[in-house]
């Protein structure tokens, strides 16, 4: 048996006490990492919601959108910057929304913003969320056509919030937040344009669906 000197046994108490009274010592639980949270959200509910084929998607090619994780990006197979699936998660790493994105261009994603800041855009903007789809046409970066297709379970149900059809909608509510971002935010978002476009519209839904509430049934 291995005896220990007084003065052992005064440091390791020390040490002992030192931890448990340490205010900086970190007892939140552990972050989860990239390839978790896409393993946790492609089997979701949320993203079978979306009726996406698993398949279609470049897993190994995931990512966060930003420094903060608080979205992630799943690109379509051959498709990066144009195609892809977004989810958002709330503080916890709790999912809060999964959809859809997808634009119709004959230009590369690297041009998109150029061409909507001179206001020469041409193309469709496609999004699909669990209760259905929307696009919006462009035509010199302007809103042209709006077409929205309800899947069965969004017709059956009680109109959501964060509705596509406004006339302003999550759209305009997103390029209203990319305009008024400081510019070092600005250029953050533009250098991933795209997929800058597509979190803020997601977090103009959910943010609407805090304040406008679909009442309960």
């Amino acid at each position: 048996m291995v005896k220990l000197s007084s003065k052992a046994i005064t440091l390791l108490l020390i040490a002992v006490v030192t931890f448990s009274c340490d205010p900086q010592q970190d007892l939140s639980p552990r972050r989860k990492s990239l390839d978790e949270l896409t393993d946790m959200v492609l089997s979701s509910k949320k993203f079978n919601e979306i009726e996406v084929n698993i398949n279609e998607l470049q897993t190994s090619h995931s990512h966060f959108t930003s420094p903060t994780e608080e979205a992630l990006v799943v690109p379509f197979k051959g498709r990066d910057g144009e195609k892809f699936v977004m989810a958002i998660f709330d503080e916890k790493q709790r999912i809060r929304k999964v959809f859809s994105f997808e634009a119709v261009t004959t230009i590369t994603p690297q041009q998109v913003l150029d061409k909507m800041l001179n206001e020469q855009f041409d193309g469709t903007l496609k999004f699909g969320d669990r209760s259905g789809s929307f696009q919006v046409d462009l035509q010199e970066s302007k809103i042209v056509s709006k077409v929205t297709i309800k899947n069965q379970l969004a017709r059956e149900a009680e109109p959501e919030c964060g509705d596509w059809t406004a006339d302003d909608g999550p759209l305009g509510c997103a390029g209203a937040r990319i305009e008024q971002m400081n510019w070092l935010e600005k250029t953050a978002c533009y250098v991933v344009f795209m997929e800058c476009l597509a979190m803020e519209v997601a977090s103009c839904i959910i943010d609407d669906c805090v304040v406008n509430p679909v009442p309960a049934s």
